[in-house]
């Protein structure tokens, strides 16, 4: 059972034709009990713990070009997941909503500078907003 599952709308919508994707990622969070982190693009994130849900806008940025978007979102989250402590058995699904929420506006300011320059081109640490 994975305990940090990021999926798009696309990718639930696919394996679950005429089911919610909410209730799709829902059901994931609770037979994992981990983290489940649903990307909707513009519209933003959604993800699941024990703990609770989290919804985020998308950062709005001029968009170049997507590629590398969810990429460097998931790696976005990975990074944020591993700077708060979060990676250790058990520890994403069990993270509170204050911290979520960071680690998902951290991912998602990843995915946005992707999506502002040609390319499937992350940002480096130096060009991201750590405070």
């Amino acid at each position: 059972m994975a305990q940090v599952v990021k999926a798009s709308e696309e990718d639930l919508g696919w394996l679950y034709p005429g089911e919610a994707v909410e209730a799709a990622a829902q059901r994931w969070q609770r037979h994992s009990g981990g983290l489940v982190v649903l990307t909707r693009g513009p519209a933003g994130v959604s993800a699941w713990t024990a703990t609770g849900r989290v919804g985020r806008a998308a950062e709005p940025v001029p968009v170049v070009d997507t590629v590398g978007a969810g990429d460097s979102f998931a790696g976005g989250l990975l990074d944020g997941l591993y700077r708060i402590g979060g990676l250790h058995p058990g520890g994403p699904g069990a993270l509170r909503v204050d911290e979520l929420d960071t680690v998902l506006a951290f991912a998602a300011r990843v995915a946005a500078v992707t999506c502002s320059r040609p390319g499937a081109d992350p940002p480096y640490r130096r060009e991201l907003d750590l405070a």
